[in-house]
């Protein structure tokens, strides 16, 4: 790709970056876009600065520097919440109180503002391996070996990763508030022999009817997550369910109802060809 390209693909990444941390912003925090406990940080800030600093990544390297990338983030970050010692607790503290990552936010908390704490975080890099992780499984999907051998290695990749994750949580256990490079690895070997399994039933078997109800909602992703914050889903599916008493099981019913009206409202969108695209 040559320069100008590049330039381009950068623009288009660094635009999607801003408007889904706007999004985020707006849907996710309080009157003045400061969220009481979180500040200004969202989950769509984390989806979208995630996607940002892998996409320069991906731009740039091929996959096996993408691999290596991958790789040395997460054991990166193994290594600095092992051996920078947090004043007070020492090296390789993973407590609530004691760990690296809640140390470096209360600095920044303290020298920069409350507000951007949770932005200027250093797990960010276990979110951009798992960026690099599915790009590569992507690379994979799209190569011209055989459809056999690309299940082989998605299966194989699946598991050396979920096997990395269990010999990781012997040190750092699997934690996802710290975001712990266990963690990193299980959630993307998990979804790697998912990939896999869906890529041989759909793409290779042939089964392509079934995954419909996945499909009208993951046309519209975004859509239902900003909806869900100004839709008040819950309300709508109580006022259906009405006084029916089901015990227990209540919580579940009106679970299950809020999925059902989320779903129709997708439906909705994908039948009128309605797609919300950033």
């Amino acid at each position: 790709m040559d320069r100008s390209g590049k330039r381009s693909l950068f623009r288009h990444v660094f635009v999607r970056f801003i408007v889904l941390s706007i999004l985020g912003a707006l849907v996710w925090q309080q009157p003045g876009l400061y969220h009481p406990t979180y500040g200004y940080y969202s989950v769509l800030f984390r989806i979208g600065a995630s996607y940002m600093l892998a996409s320069i990544i991906i731009i740039n390297c091929s996959s096996r520097y993408q691999a290596f990338w991958a790789f040395s983030l997460v054991f990166g970050y193994w290594l600095v919440m092992k051996f920078m010692p947090v004043p007070g607790y020492g090296y390789g503290d993973f407590t609530e109180e004691g760990n690296l990552l809640v140390y470096t936010r209360k600095i920044i908390a303290e020298t920069v503002s409350p507000g951007v704490q949770y932005i200027l975080n250093i797990s960010i890099a276990g979110s951009v391996s798992n960026v690099l992780f599915g790009a590569l499984a992507g690379n994979l999907v799209k190569s011209k070996i055989k459809e056999v051998n690309k299940l082989r290695w998605l299966v194989f990749g699946g598991i050396l990763l979920a096997a990395l994750a269990w010999l990781v949580h012997l040190d750092f256990p699997v934690n996802k508030k710290l975001g712990s490079s266990s963690f990193v690895f299980l959630t993307s070997g998990l979804g790697m022999l998912l990939f896999a399994l869906f890529y041989w039933l759909i793409d290779v078997k042939g089964f392509k009817k079934w995954p419909f109800v996945f499909v009208v909602v993951g046309a519209n992703s975004i859509a239902i997550y900003v909806a869900h914050y100004l839709v008040s889903f819950n309300r709508l599916a109580k006022s259906i369910l009405g006084g029916i008493d089901f015990g227990t099981a209540h919580f579940l019913a009106v679970a299950v109802t809020m999925a059902i009206l989320q779903w129709l409202f997708c439906y909705y969108l994908y039948k009128n060809k309605i797609f919300f695209k950033i």
